[in-house]
């Protein structure tokens, strides 16, 4: 029988529903870093971290929603992808319509 992290590395994250609650190792293979880096932040309670929720003592996970604004607050734009924009922001300001 495939365990729990098996199968999540089988569904496309995406297609999960953002309430779905994962365990701190399959939320740490989601994020791609080791459970005790997240372990970690969670105890240091680290800012900009994602949310956990405790449904226990020591039963603490994370919801996909959760995962997701996370990863995408971390997105970077290439320095030149900025540049671009903002020349062609400028340009656009400048020039008359």
């Amino acid at each position: 029988m495939l365990s729990r992290h098996h199968i999540l590395a089988t569904v496309n994250f995406d297609s999960l529903s953002d309430s779905v609650l994962l365990s701190v190792s399959e939320a740490a293979a989601v994020l791609g870093m080791a459970e005790s880096s997240l372990n970690h932040a969670r105890v240091r309670d680290v800012d900009g971290f994602p949310p956990y929720v405790r449904l226990g003592t020591k039963c603490i996970r994370y919801r996909t929603g959760d995962l997701r604004q996370y990863i995408a607050s971390r997105v970077n734009a290439p320095a030149g992808f900025t540049r671009a924009k903002k020349a062609t922001e400028t340009l656009n300001e400048t020039t008359p319509a």
